[in-house]
């Protein structure tokens, strides 16, 4: 591919996505019967969408999926109900279309095949939730529905938005140049003078607020996943759970939001007292803190500390696009994915605490696993190889 063709294939991911997330919370809204009369209609214009993008990105993978999800929507659109047994299969296929459109999954026959099968069977099924077609009013005393709103957006790049923030500090700074050059006295006699610059700095502070609120984004982009895996995790332990998220609507500086995520913070809450944070949490947020910095060495000690297997891969990630943004990154550390992951070991020893205190090692993870002349190598050498 050329530069053109990769800039609008990752262009298409990027809206893929969003969409594939509008599937899924409308997808759990008509699984839980709050999906408003327009939710339906939202399924086939994501997926359609999608299709073809795929279609012409020659994704065919990507659109052949599309084209039976599509099928299985008008399947339904056309029995004017909506089985409640079709859910799982269409979330799963969302799932499978993420993928494929990542460029990370294989065909999908075995899926294909349930989804063929789903549409041959759309009209059959005791459970039911009723979709728009059926023209149902609310319950008396009940909530209306939700209604499916699409999410459109334009695609800026972090960069300019940041060149855009410097330049309204830079025009500020020019006008307070100007006011200076100018002089109070001349700014006092001259009424028409005094209002221009009256007029520039209302101007100017509209301008700051516009520009800042560029680079905020809502705490949902964090917690939209959660209703996806709460849903998950209650079906497979039988359970009936049900999530309330508030304050989803808070806007915080996009930046910070994307650099808690990248340190596997996600999760924390607005708030929440440092007392609560384990070492490792607290290194990460001052990592998180530092990401947009340039050079520099870093000494991180066990960042790994609470972490799941998989936030552990997610760090490693970090860690490397720090190095080859010009970082320094030392880190203290006992976890085996760790040190098999890193450029250069420093082996302290032989044993702990009083025991150590030595360098009986120093090289690359493939040399210390060759010579397993130390307990860390012996623990390595049997991590990597098992």
């Amino acid at each position: 591919m050329n530069d053109a063709e990769v800039e609008f294939l990752d262009m298409f991911r990027d809206e893929a996505n969003e969409r594939l997330d509008s599937m899924v919370d409308t997808l759990l809204a008509l699984e839980g019967g709050s999906a408003g009369p327009a939710a339906l209609d939202s399924l086939f214009r994501d997926v359609h969408t999608i299709k073809g993008g795929a279609g012409m990105l020659g994704l065919d993978d990507a659109q052949t999926l599309a084209h039976a999800i599509e099928d299985v929507l008008e399947s339904i659109r056309e029995a004017g109900e909506f089985p409640l047994r079709l859910a799982d299969p269409l979330l799963r296929a969302a799932d499978a279309l993420r993928l494929h459109i990542a460029g990370q999954s294989e065909a999908t026959p075995d899926l294909l095949e349930e989804l063929g099968a789903s549409r041959a069977g759309a009209r059959d099924g005791a459970s039911i939730v009723r979709t728009a077609r059926m023209g149902e009013a609310p319950a008396a005393g009940g909530e209306s529905a939700a209604v499916p709103v699409e999410r459109r957006g334009i695609r800026v790049s972090p960069q300019k938005i940041d060149r855009l923030l410097d330049l309204v500090g830079e025009t500020v700074l020019h006008q307070r140049r100007l006011e200076h050059v100018l002089g109070g006295d001349r700014i006092a006699e001259d009424e028409d003078v005094a209002d221009e610059l009256d007029h520039g700095e209302r101007l100017f502070d509209e301008l700051k607020v516009a520009a800042v609120q560029m680079r905020t984004l809502p705490i949902s982009t964090i917690t939209g996943g959660l209703p996806r895996a709460v849903r998950d995790i209650a079906a497979a332990a039988g359970k009936d759970v049900e999530l309330v998220v508030r304050g989803e609507s808070t806007e915080l500086d996009r930046v910070i939001l994307e650099r808690l995520s990248d340190v596997g913070l996600g999760y924390l809450s607005l708030g929440q007292p440092l007392t609560t944070l384990s070492g490792g949490e607290r290194q990460r947020i001052k990592l998180a803190t530092h990401l947009g910095e340039k050079g520099g060495v870093y000494v991180l000690d066990e960042p790994t500390s609470g972490l799941h297997l998989a936030d552990v891969e997610r760090l490693l990630g970090l860690l490397d696009r720090l190095v080859d943004s010009g970082k320094s990154m030392i880190v203290i550390e006992h976890h085996q994915a760790v040190m098999a992951h890193a450029d250069w070991i420093i082996d302290l020893g032989p044993g702990a605490g009083r025991d150590g205190g030595r360098i009986v090692f120093e090289g690359t993870p493939a040399e210390i696993v060759a010579a397993q002349s130390t307990l860390t190598g012996e623990h390595l050498a049997a991590y990597v190889g098992g």
